[in-house]
């Protein structure tokens, strides 16, 4: 539709604003930068927890999934066989619905692992938001994003936090270690393919966007650590700022309570395309794309969730056919531009590792949006056989398992 693509292209908002090449190539200097431990909005967060590493067998570990929307928890055995998953339970997570404190937000993972500690001394995390590593397991709270509200968490050390309440409770020498989901992801995987986790990476395309792999010691020159080979790396890539916003990116980021925070985070991810799609298509509406009953419609729209403009459901249903189809041209470029700006991230990740040259590079990939989206998953393996594999010549390939970063959780304190 020529006046789609003129509107999109007038606002910034086309895929074609987003370049391969280039685009890949600063996520590349960014993610070098941090590596590097210099000025970059990609800060490249080392774990601690490295590759050569193999998770002990045959000990229950109960996990918590603190996740972007719902929040798990689960009694994981890993065996020669297999993982054994048992208990599973799920709950939405603190500070969705309203705001929560962070002592409520212990309390939970304390009320949620409580039960299981009759069968094991371990707990796993995997914790969905951003936080600096230390060597020891634990890590400090850095921000709450993806419009969760936990009140009082920035700096505060989440194992050390949980452990304490636990103690309160009378349940002491427990051992209990810390990993974002990326990276629970990537370990999760690993566990599931029997691979060494640096065959693999961990992309997480859902509630928020992330990706990590494993980096070789050597190259993590701001960190003074003996070389024992690769560690796994949470690059935090949703946090990078050098994406080039259109006219309703702008408007999104502006309401956000983080504005100029996390802008990639905001082209790319499920907590957010659902309002770029309905800023988008208010300003389409505003400037007679459709016609006169559709924009009224449009215009009276209160707001649009991701999985509504996926699916054009919800509000979308009372459009007429041919508004319909405008509004379905308009998704289809905000979710293909989120999946070309993805595929960037990747194949910077494809370019610092080296991987996918000699031999299959394993992208491990959780999230709503990668495996509940029509229109996500379809374009990323466009943008992929598009740019890494035909020019870039890299092989790879995306993988999922079940109960991923419930898998990943055990691995992270069983290693």
């Amino acid at each position: 539709m020529d006046t789609v693509n003129a509107f999109l292209h007038r606002h910034q908002m086309s895929p074609t604003s987003v370049s391969y090449d280039g685009l890949t190539q600063e996520i590349f200097l960014q993610m070098s930068r941090g590596l590097a431990g210099g000025e970059t909005s990609i800060p490249m967060l080392p774990s601690f927890v490295y590759a050569d590493s193999a998770p002990k067998q045959d000990l229950p570990t109960a996990v918590i999934d603190a996740g972007g929307t719902n929040f798990r928890r689960a009694l994981v055995t890993l065996t020669e066989s297999g993982a054994v998953v048992e208990d599973i339970a799920v709950h939405p997570m603190p500070g969705t619905d309203r705001e929560a404190s962070w002592a409520e937000f212990i309390s939970c993972c304390a009320d949620a692992v409580e039960p299981l500690l009759i069968r094991t001394d371990r707990v796993g995390i995997c914790f969905s938001y951003s936080f600096t590593p230390t060597p020891d397991g634990d890590g400090t709270v850095m921000q709450i994003t993806k419009e969760v509200r936990i009140s009082g968490a920035s700096g505060r050390p989440i194992c050390a936090d949980l452990a304490a309440e636990l103690a309160r409770r009378g349940h002491t020498g427990l051992h209990i270690a810390l990993i974002n989901d990326t990276l629970a992801v990537q370990l999760g995987v690993a566990a599931g393919l029997g691979l060494p986790p640096d065959n693999c990476m961990g992309m997480v395309c859902g509630t928020g966007s992330n990706v990590c792999c494993a980096v070789p010691v050597k190259h993590i020159t701001k960190l003074t650590v003996p070389d024992q080979g690769a560690m796994l790396i949470n690059t935090e890539s949703g946090f990078f700022t050098g994406v080039r916003q259109g006219d309703f990116d702008r408007a999104l980021d502006s309401s956000t309570a983080d504005p100029g925070h996390a802008l990639s985070e905001k082209m790319v991810s499920g907590a957010y395309l659902g309002e770029l799609c309905y800023l988008t298509l208010q300003g389409a509406a505003r400037e007679g794309l459709f016609s006169k009953t559709g924009s009224k419609r449009i215009l009276a729209m209160d707001a649009l969730t991701s999985h509504e403009a996926d699916t054009l459901s919800g509000p979308l249903e009372t459009l007429s056919k041919t508004d319909l189809a405008i509004a379905d041209s308009i998704i289809e470029t905000m979710f293909d531009r989120s999946a070309k700006t993805m595929c960037c991230t990747l194949s910077a990740v494809l370019r610092l590792t080296g991987k996918g040259q000699d031999a299959p590079f394993h992208i491990g990939a959780e999230g709503s949006l990668f495996q509940k989206s029509v229109r996500f998953r379809p374009a990323l393996e466009r943008h992929m056989d598009a740019y890494p594999r035909r020019c870039l010549v890299r092989s790879f390939d995306f993988v999922t398992c079940e109960n991923t970063t419930l898998l990943g959780a055990a691995c992270a304190v069983l290693m």
